[in-house]
């Protein structure tokens, strides 16, 4: 008997979401849109004349010594995402 209650429990929830769906319930149907940004892969050594200064300093002194590249290009499709690139979508 609890195993049919779970099941049926179950089948309602499932139910619940698959007619409701993101939309949500009742009138009207109100949705929300979100934007989702992930899996960055981010080149840091970009610009190599830059690796030395970067090796020895903390990462909280990136974007000083990133500033003094000669790099201003953003990164083409199919490469890491280098400092410009990520600058312009932060």
């Amino acid at each position: 008997m609890q195993r049919k209650l779970r099941l049926i429990f179950f089948i309602v929830i499932v139910d619940i979401f698959i007619f409701c769906g993101c939309g949500g319930c009742g009138a009207g149907g109100s949705t929300s849109q979100a934007i989702v940004f992930s899996d960055v892969h981010f080149d840091p050594f970009y610009d190599t004349s830059l690796f030395q200064a970067l090796n020895a300093a903390d990462y909280t002194e990136w974007s000083d010594i990133f500033a003094t590249s000669a790099v201003a290009a953003t990164s083409t499709w199919g490469s890491d995402t280098n400092y410009p690139l990520l600058s312009i979508i932060s």
